[in-house]
């Protein structure tokens, strides 16, 4: 994981951040989604999380406005 976000990193996909602190983040919240998903028995509809976790990375959390 942390080579593939070095990787995008060098290419310019992703910005320049901490590559080790990017995979965490991201297998926690694969891990937290699975075990959510686990619990729910089925019910939490996991490709609507996963596309506001999509949606989340591409586009971050602080409004336009504010930067």
């Amino acid at each position: 994981m942390v080579e593939t976000a070095t990787k995008a990193i060098a290419t310019g996909r992703i910005n320049p951040i901490d590559p080790h602190a990017f995979a965490i983040m991201l297998v926690g919240t694969m891990d937290i989604l699975i075990w959510q998903w686990l619990a729910s028995e089925g019910k939490m509809d996991i490709e609507a999380i996963s596309y506001q976790v999509r949606q989340i990375l591409q586009t971050g959390v602080t409004p336009k406005a504010i930067l």
